[in-house]
């Protein structure tokens, strides 16, 4: 890993929503892709609809912004063309969750629900060598949270996950990352919830 000069982290903000929540406020949200929405199964739809609208609320979306992802940057909220800051989104069966960065770092999320599992085979399908020789965590389902929010992070998702890599810390692409987990009930059900921001080198 690369040294750091006196590193820092942005904070960041979350919006929680469970799909119950969202089926109440029936338009489609301004950031919404409806190009894309179309394409979707309903399942699909329902979760991602949630998942932009706790986006809209978090960062309270005006006409005319734009919310993409872009390879290497992650999400990216746009405003009259200027980007203003960084965001990701995850959801699951029960609801959604919408996080951005209070800063120019990059982030990452991932929401499972606790009683997920994820077996060694399917966890070996994406990481790299050293993690399957060492991670920080003692569950299966932690470590894989962690790859995908990382690589979430800059936009690539697990497509990009045997890329990452941990020794005394998380790095990816030359980038290192802080990884903090907390858990929440969303949709009724408890979650796991996984936050991955870019470390940056401080002044």
């Amino acid at each position: 890993m690369s040294l750091i000069q006196n590193p820092s982290v942005d904070g960041f903000e979350a919006k929680y929503v469970s799909h119950e929540e969202i089926q109440n406020i029936g338009a489609i949200p301004v950031l919404a892709d409806r190009s894309r929405l179309a394409r979707m199964s309903p399942e699909r739809r329902k979760q991602h609809l949630s998942g932009i609208t706790a986006l809209g609320i978090l960062v309270n979306a005006a006409d005319g912004d734009i919310a993409e992802i872009r390879p290497d940057e992650g999400g990216c909220l746009f405003r009259e063309g200027a980007l203003i800051l960084h965001w990701s989104i995850s959801h699951t069966a029960h609801g959604a969750v919408a996080v951005k960065s209070n800063g120019p770092s990059r982030i990452g999320v991932d929401m499972e629900p606790v009683s997920r599992t994820v077996t060694q085979g399917a966890l070996d399908q994406i990481v790299g060598a050293d993690l399957q020789v060492k991670s920080p965590y003692s569950t299966k389902l932690e470590t894989w949270m962690a790859i995908e929010a990382i690589s979430k992070a800059l936009g690539h998702g697990l497509s990009i996950s045997r890329e990452v890599r941990y020794s005394d810390g998380w790095e990816l692409r030359g980038l290192s990352w802080r990884v903090d987990f907390e858990q929440r009930r969303v949709g009724g059900q408890p979650h796991h919830v996984c936050v991955a921001r870019q470390i940056m080198e401080g002044p």
